[in-house]
């Protein structure tokens, strides 16, 4: 009988086959480094180099000795055997995110293939990319695979922009109960047990998945981030930045009416300098949407984006000859180009008044220091000139006194009160002790209001 048991926990060459493929995709760097195995119902726990668990043999002998229920294998290698900590992380070479659905009510009772389904359906490539792997069982995980990103010892940004990649995928898959992971945290290898419901643990690849680079997932996905300050005296205050976050999509969309603005704004004060740039990128950004929408590009794709991009040429007040602007765009067939928004910044000559006015969406530029002073100032200044204003009307009611306008406006009703009455210029200005000039002034006033 307990040969029998030994013998359903043994793994079948298979699922050795099948385990040790997937380890040497996700641990694909060769350095000296190391993996935990962990079995969370035995609670046996060890470190093994990774190199070690991608040779079939001896992984064999590792995960027969933890049995199939509950085990775990560290996503991420660490630096030394000590500790599974952040600080001890030696390298990044997949960033998971989890998805808990049967947290949610409407969700709970669903097979994970078919929530898998819903997700490549309305999120996959749309509003977050296509993961390299999903495993399965009891809920499901994505597993996203990168190039390695090596950690330095006393910097932590590399891994503050993995963990912050986790947040964002997991704050869109919000509705399906995802929720972002450590880096240093587990997942499970096929054909083991989930004892939370007894189901075989799968692991699904998705053949057409590319692997990943943080630049990459930043700038397709995220945009842009804030810059990474180091620690000092506890957290450093970052200044004060507009970070706008995007989908692939919406941020092409974006890029294009982007364009379309500047175009309008060139058109309306007669530059022509920047005719050819927006050019290039409108043909560029055309293609980059269509490719990110539906994949591959087809020739029809590439003959679109040259219509569209000879439509926008046409809609400068002075537009190009279209073969010529056509052949020196013609470029982007062979290769598109993934700007940063500091490129596009220089690449149009644009500057933080014309973005915020023009209403640019994904392309913008921060405040320098000096702006961020000069506002300071000039609204302290605005601030500090009420202040006074309103500290003299007070000095002078305490005072019993009424301030220029108020004499003035007080004058121009006597002058109105005397006049019905019938008196002359001569007199009025005798009783009210004002010179001649003063009373035209005011009789012109009054005229003006419609008062006389």
């Amino acid at each position: 009988m307990v040969q029998a048991v030994r013998e359903l926990d043994r793994y079948s060459k298979s699922e050795i086959e099948e385990c040790s493929e997937l380890l040497k995709y996700i641990y694909v760097n060769n350095d000296e480094c190391f993996v935990r195995v962990l079995n969370k119902t035995t609670g046996k726990n060890k470190v093994y180099p990774t190199s070690s668990l991608k040779d079939p043999m001896k992984l064999r002998q590792v995960i027969n000795s933890f049995g199939r229920e509950d085990i775990l294998f560290s996503l991420n290698p660490f630096r030394t055997m000590d500790r599974a900590t952040r600080s001890n992380l030696f390298c990044i070479n997949a960033i998971p995110v989890d998805v808990d659905y049967k947290n949610i009510k409407e969700l709970k009772e669903l097979e994970p293939h078919q929530v898998i389904k819903l997700l490549e359906m309305d999120f996959f490539e749309r509003k977050i990319p296509t993961p390299n792997f999903v495993e399965y069982g009891n809920q499901i995980r994505l597993i996203y695979s990168v190039e390695t990103c090596y950690i330095p010892k006393f910097r932590d940004n590399v891994v503050t922009l993995a963990r912050r990649i986790s947040e964002v995928f997991s704050q869109e898959l919000k509705e399906y109960g995802a929720e972002k992971q450590n880096l240093e945290s587990y997942f499970r290898i096929p054909g083991s047990i989930n004892t939370k419901n007894g189901a075989e643990i799968k692991v699904f690849s998705y053949d057409d998945s590319v692997r990943y680079t943080l630049n990459e997932l930043q700038e397709l996905w995220l945009d842009e981030l804030p810059k990474w300050y180091k620690k000092r005296k506890g957290r450093v205050k970052a200044p004060k930045k507009v970070v706008k976050l995007h989908n692939v999509y919406s941020l092409n969309c974006n890029r294009l009416m982007d364009f379309e603005k500047i175009q309008s704004h060139l058109n309306s004060i007669g530059v022509t300098e920047l005719r050819s740039r927006l050019c290039f990128l409108y043909r560029n950004y055309i293609l980059i949407k269509l490719k990110y929408q539906n994949g591959e590009l087809k020739a029809e794709d590439y003959e679109f984006a040259k219509e569209e991009m000879l439509k926008f040429n046409n809609n400068f007040n002075e537009p190009l000859r279209g073969h010529i602007i056509e052949s020196a765009t013609r470029v982007v067939n062979y290769r598109q180009y993934l700007y940063k928004n500091e490129t596009l910044i220089d690449f149009l000559e644009l500057d933080y008044e014309l973005c915020e006015r023009l209403g640019l969406q994904s392309i913008y530029k921060t405040k320098t220091q000096e702006e961020w002073n000069k506002d300071y100032y000039k609204r302290n200044s605005e601030n500090r000139k009420e202040a006074e204003k309103k500290k003299y009307q007070e000095k002078l009611r305490a005072d019993g006194k009424v301030s220029k306008k108020q004499e003035i406006e007080k004058r121009r009703k006597k002058i109105k009160a005397l006049l019905e009455q019938d008196f002359k210029r001569k007199d009025i200005c005798s009783q009210l002790d004002i010179s001649i000039k003063t009373y035209k002034r005011d009789i012109s006033f009054l005229k003006e209001q419609g008062l006389i």
